[in-house]
């Protein structure tokens, strides 16, 4: 059992709420790709501090790979660590950083604004840092967000649900870009306050603070989107959460989901993947990674149907799926 094998299992017996979890992600991302390839521990706010120490923990095992040193609680990238962007392990940790929580420090809307970046309420100034961070986002992001949008635009049309939308990257894209659709990004409260903070709202798109399971709403939506979320529910829990995502989708309507799976080939999961270390993931009653076979059942006895799963463009880690299907 090798040292991040090691590591997986011993957090597999802690739960990390997404928040937490995308404090984490920001963290490794910070240093691993920062202009200035260091990042102190410190700049997680105090009220994250089990995301200062699982951060640490993480940063401590790419010591022991050679990838980050560490000097005073500063980690820096060693010269193995930067030049190792083929490998699996550095790839997984920084790509998917950055793809799907691109938008929480360094954003287009601000730099054009000229304003500082609230990152968990502590500024960030540098201009020139966030100038080459931008671009490298960018460069990782758009073409996830053009194959989305080319293969499930067609189905986000009308009034739209993102649940647990996070920075709700792909949804305020289609909202640009469609004056006609209507889009409601649903989030826990801490999520919301930063995103409306750092986004805006405007006419056809807006955030609303609340737990999914908890909220209660008359309306009922055309469709549904879900960017990695349901591997966040434990597999008991599953039914339970896509049965409350159905009662939000009128029927007809339509639900879209990107999320990891497993291969189905004779049973066997995959190796360990790096989105499982980082967010503790995958434990079966923390959060849970299904199979294709689970989803497709999954999805049909919550009351869809006509399910379509598409692998996404190779990125950084081995099993992202885009899968589509309509409220029965």
């Amino acid at each position: 059992m090798n040292a991040l094998e090691e590591l997986y299992n011993e957090i597999r017996a802690y739960k990390r709420s997404r928040i937490i979890a995308t404090a984490i992600h920001l963290g490794i991302l910070s240093a691993l790709k920062s202009q200035e390839k260091a990042v102190s521990l410190d700049l997680l706010s105090s009220e994250l501090s089990l995301a200062r120490d699982w951060l640490s923990a993480v940063l401590t095992i790419l010591s022991q790979y050679g990838l980050v040193t560490s000097n005073y609680g500063l980690y820096s990238l060693t010269e193995s660590g930067m030049t190792a962007e083929s490998d699996r392990t550095l790839k997984a940790f920084a790509g998917y950083h950055f793809h799907c929580f691109e938008s929480w420090m360094h954003l287009p809307e601000a730099m054009k604004s000229g304003k500082s970046i609230n990152f968990h309420r502590q500024k960030i100034k540098d201009k020139d840092f966030c100038k080459s961070y931008l671009m490298s986002m960018k460069a990782i992001s758009e073409p996830y967000l053009d194959f989305l949008e080319h293969e499930c635009g067609s189905y986000l049309k009308g009034q739209i649900l993102d649940i647990g939308a996070g920075p709700s990257c792909f949804c305020r894209r289609l909202a640009r870009q469609d004056k006609n659709i209507n889009i409601i990004a649903l989030d826990y409260d801490e999520i919301v306050l930063s995103a409306r903070e750092i986004f805006g709202e405007t006419e056809n798109f807006r955030w609303t603070a609340g737990d999914f399971l908890k909220w209660e709403t008359s309306s009922e939506f055309d469709a549904a989107y879900c960017g990695h979320l349901l591997e966040y529910s434990s597999k008991q829990k599953l039914p339970v959460w896509l049965r409350k995502i159905r009662s939000f989708i009128k029927n007809g309507g339509y639900l879209v989901i990107v999320i990891f799976l497993r291969d189905d080939d004779n049973g066997a999961p995959e190796g360990i993947d790096l989105f499982e270390i980082s967010t503790g993931l995958n434990g079966t009653n923390l959060g849970y990674i299904m199979t294709r076979k689970e989803i497709m059942t999954s999805l049909q006895m919550s009351g869809f149907k006509d399910i379509t799963i598409k692998t996404l463009p190779e990125g950084p880690s081995y099993s992202e799926y885009l899968v589509m299907c309509q409220a029965d």
